[in-house]
Order: structure tokens, then sequence, then C-alpha cells
């Protein structure tokens, strides 16, 4: 709920383009704060501007019915 950051995610590996990390724990419907930082070969350090993301909405219910 606040743009403080709680947790980090390290991804390493070949210096590459494109990265990927699982996110878990997260509350559904909640909206939450990012940043990223990346390092590049030369070592020039970009850290990202905050941006949010809402976790998956979707909710199924369970029980039986028919359609």
């Amino acid at each position: 709920p606040t743009n403080t950051y709680g947790t980090t995610s390290t991804v390493s590996g070949p210096l590459t383009q494109n990265h990927a990390t699982t996110l878990t724990g997260l509350t559904q419907c909640s909206v939450y704060h990012y940043s990223f930082t990346v390092t590049d070969a030369a070592g020039n350090v970009y850290t990202s501007p905050d941006d949010t993301f809402q976790a998956n909405c979707n909710v199924q219910g369970g029980g039986g019915g028919g359609i």
C-alpha cells in the first residue's frame, strides 16, 4: 500500500536484455509498487522510477453448478 520497497529479488546470469523473476505471497487484488536496478557490462547503473502493478483479481469460485 506504500512505495516503500520491502523485498529484493536478485536475478543473475548472462548479460541479456530480458530477465524474469517469480513473485510469491502476493495478496489478490492488491496494488504493489516496484522499481528495478540494472548494471550493464561497463558497470553503468540504472534505477527505474517507481511503478505499480495489481495482483491478479480473477476470482474463481468453487462449488458445483452447470452452465
